[in-house]
């Protein structure tokens, strides 16, 4: 098929290189459908190149293989702000327009092309460790969101779940993401496996992180 000449204009390969070693993935951006994106699109194409293998051993461990060795970013008119597929992610060009400085946004949905967990994990928990590389990993002196000790819900997902989750590896312990990490992609999560992890069970968890928030002036 025959390539129109915007895609050169507007596409850019960038091949990430390990020293004295071939390239071991490419990124590759496409704002055509947006090009009041560019900016963004180069800034988020640099974003990858660092932080799609760093998230792939935040979750995987050392000499890991990475899922893919080729990453998309595709920035689109769209509704939503943007979603993972298996091999990149598509964005939203008016959210970008409205939002130019979320750049975590898209270290959460690269966290999703790393994880490519089969279907049945809670949607709540993957979403939460997405939201764990960010906040924890990331972007760690960004502000974090007040939480109502009385209203939130670890199911809430996202930051919620992310600053529950880093809560445990903090008091509990240490490790427990990557073992549920491990357990999605595998698709043999259970709910138990926090009690067999952290010693206690997922609600008796968050109850304990609820009381910390109570503790810690609003």
């Amino acid at each position: 098929m025959r390539t129109h000449p915007a895609h050169f204009i507007f596409s850019l390969l960038a091949t990430t290189m390990v020293a004295g070693a071939e390239p071991t993935f490419k990124v590759v951006i496409d704002f055509t459908a947006a090009p009041q994106c560019e900016t963004f699109a180069k800034q988020s194409k640099t974003i990858a190149e660092e932080w799609y293998p760093k998230i792939n051993e935040i979750l995987f461990g050392k000499d890991h293989p990475l899922p893919v060795p080729v990453v998309h970013l595709k920035f689109e008119p769209m509704k939503g702000v943007a979603h993972a597929t298996t091999d990149g992610i598509h964005i939203s060009a008016d959210y970008v327009t409205g939002h130019p400085d979320d750049k975590g946004m898209v270290v959460h949905e690269l966290t999703h092309v790393v994880q490519r967990y089969p279907s049945g994990g809670p949607g709540w928990l993957v979403e939460g460790i997405a939201d764990y590389v960010r906040l924890t990993y990331y972007e760690p002196q960004a502000p974090k969101p007040k939480l109502n000790p009385d209203k939130a819900s670890y199911k809430d997902a996202y930051k919620t779940t992310a600053m529950f989750l880093e809560w445990i590896e903090n008091t509990h312990s240490k490790g427990l993401v990557v073992k549920l990490n491990a357990a999605l992609r595998q698709g043999v999560y259970r709910e138990a496996m926090f009690q067999e992890i952290a010693g206690k069970s997922l609600d008796e968890l968050w109850k304990e992180f609820a009381d910390s928030l109570r503790q810690k002036p609003r």
